[in-house]
């Protein structure tokens, strides 16, 4: 791993920002917009060097860090500990922005996000953000935002439900059919049918399909709403 030490900005400024990636390439990227936005940059470095050597961040205000480093650091009470220190500012791809909050939820450390920076939007879009950050304001992409809102209604939705409502819907993901899904729960194939129709109209589908993708898609993001739900994870 390499660090770099050196300090863009103005002579003298103090140091604004510590760079933390195990991807090089990531870090040159982050360097370069960090530059360009006029944040000095303190060091960079991985997340396991953070982990053993944390003082060489102190007086940093921002944490600019590639999500597979944060995520490593979140697993841990004393790196936590060590972030919480910082205005975070991940750099990651949009469909990983539901696992960003859910990470940053169960660490309780949503208040530390500053912005996110999306590689993929280019150069510019990073800068933008990192300017946005630095003016104290938390710099979410509009593709961030709108993937956020839809994620909300879509958890509002899916917690609205009933618990038979979960069983039949979660049995709907493992593609079973009406008849099955009556045998599994011991429920007359009138009253599926009719959880079925339910079920469809509360989550604005017009399909079982289209129901059982959403289900997938929620579960993959791992909320803790239906943790003791057929859909949870316990």
């Amino acid at each position: 791993m390499t660090e770099r030490n050196e300090m863009p900005g103005h002579a003298g400024e103090p140091p604004d920002a510590v760079i933390v990636s195990s991807d090089e390439q990531l870090r040159t990227l982050l360097w370069s917009a960090a530059e360009a936005a006029s944040i000095p940059i303190k060091i960079t470095m991985d997340a396991r060097t953070l982990q053993l050597h944390p003082d060489r961040a102190i007086g940093a205000r921002f944490c600019l860090i590639g999500l597979a480093d944060l995520e490593f650091l979140l697993r841990y009470y004393h790196t936590q500990q060590i972030l919480r220190a910082f205005r975070l500012v991940p750099a990651l791809a949009r469909s990983e922005f539901a696992v960003l909050t859910l990470s940053l939820k169960r660490a309780d450390m949503l208040g530390n996000l500053s912005g996110c920076l999306l590689p993929e939007l280019g150069l510019g879009a990073m800068i933008a953000a990192l300017e946005l950050a630095k003016a104290q304001y938390v710099a979410l992409p509009a593709e961030l935002l709108d993937t956020a809102i839809e994620e909300r209604v879509l958890e509002r939705r899916l917690s609205a439900l009933s618990r038979d409502e979960q069983s039949v819907l979660t049995l709907l993901q493992a593609g079973k059919s009406n008849r099955e899904i009556a045998s599994t729960l011991g429920l007359p194939q009138h009253k599926i049918k009719s959880l079925v129709k339910t079920l469809l109209d509360r989550l604005g589908c017009r399909k079982r399909t289209a129901a059982a993708v959403l289900a997938f898609r929620f579960s993959r993001a791992g909320s803790s709403k239906m943790s003791n739900g057929p859909l949870g994870t316990e």
